[in-house]
């Protein structure tokens, strides 16, 4: 079947884009390949069956995102590794990250999707007219540490206020 437009005029058609999913599925299910499908936004649902799928043998998530990248460090326990894939495009290489990529920074996994929203490259962050172009962070400016430290101070005073609250 050739389609007369291209992909992102397809799919912005929710009747193309719901019709094209169950064909897909239904051909891989045929195929016998496990297919899981998400109701809304899916980056939780691909990190988490990656988890439930994961075994001695190597797991690769491949993606477009650094939200999945930053659900996989968070999610994933410390005696696991994960690797996500990033193909490239044109000039741009592809790029291999693990989820222990962060490990030098301490706590990080504890934090970091509360980093991730803060700092305005998750795509929640729509919702405030800010996404991942909308910024050029040059490292000497971003120093992630600072957002860690600011992190757990809050963690700390909201676990004092909740303290305070079940005495």
């Amino acid at each position: 079947m050739t389609v007369p437009t291209n992909q992102q005029q397809f799919l912005a058609n929710t009747h193309n884009k719901s019709r094209f999913i169950s064909m897909l599925s239904e051909k891989l299910k045929a195929a016998d390949i496990f297919v899981k499908q998400a109701n809304n936004d899916a980056d939780v649902l691909i990190i988490e069956t990656a988890l439930e799928k994961f075994n001695k043998n190597t797991t690769i998530v491949v993606g477009e995102y650094v939200d999945l990248l930053i659900i996989l460090t968070a999610r994933t326990p410390t005696d696991r590794i994960i690797y996500f894939l990033k193909p490239g495009k044109a000039q741009i290489e592809t790029k291999m990250y693990s989820s222990q990529s962060l490990t030098s920074y301490p706590k990080c996994q504890a934090h970091i999707l509360f980093l991730h929203a803060i700092t305005g490259y998750d795509t929640t962050s729509a919702f405030f007219k800010r996404d991942e172009d909308a910024y050029d962070i040059n490292e000497d400016i971003f120093d992630p540490s600072f957002f860690l430290e600011q992190s757990i101070e809050i963690q700390q005073q909201g676990e004092e206020e909740e303290s305070e609250v079940t005495v």
